[in-house]
């Protein structure tokens, strides 16, 4: 039993997360579907790249963000806020906490199938959908789960 363990950890990809976007800690790969509240890990997009290698974020950078919306949602985001499903959910940052403008992305649209809305709840400056906009769930990663938090 020891050994299968063992074995299982050997392939399970481990994520540090860093930053406050989501709880400090490791999170490990899960199995299934991806659904509404889990955590996904995506390649920056293209988009953001130069807003997080400005902030320190330099190379090769990955995201670790919550999924807020999926197929069938509408999502609205622009200037004003994110809104899915009729509910206003964040507030957009039009500048990071250093005072750079943050890019915001337009849309008004029903998510079709693959596509994500990811979403930090509560991190007004977070790198997420806001501003980069929907993500396709092929190219994502997850479920992640908590593992082990140092901020508890």
């Amino acid at each position: 039993m020891a050994a299968v363990f063992l074995l299982q950890w050997a392939w399970m990809p481990i994520v540090i997360q860093p930053s406050a976007s989501v709880e400090r800690g490791l999170w490990v790969r899960g199995w299934g579907a991806v659904a509404k509240g889990d955590l996904v890990l995506i390649d920056a997009p293209d988009a953001v790249i130069g807003l997080l290698d400005r902030h320190g974020r330099h190379g090769h950078t990955r995201l670790l963000k919550p999924v807020a919306g999926l197929v069938g949602q509408t999502v609205r985001c622009d200037e004003s806020g994110l809104v899915i499903d009729g509910v206003r959910l964040a507030p957009t940052a039009r500048v990071t906490s250093q005072g750079e403008a943050m890019p915001v992305f337009g849309m008004d649209r029903v998510l079709q199938p693959g596509e994500a809305w990811l979403l930090a709840e509560g991190v007004l400056t977070s790198v997420d959908s806001r501003c980069f906009g929907p993500v396709v769930l092929d190219e994502a990663q997850g479920p992640y789960r908590l593992w082990w938090s140092w901020d508890r």
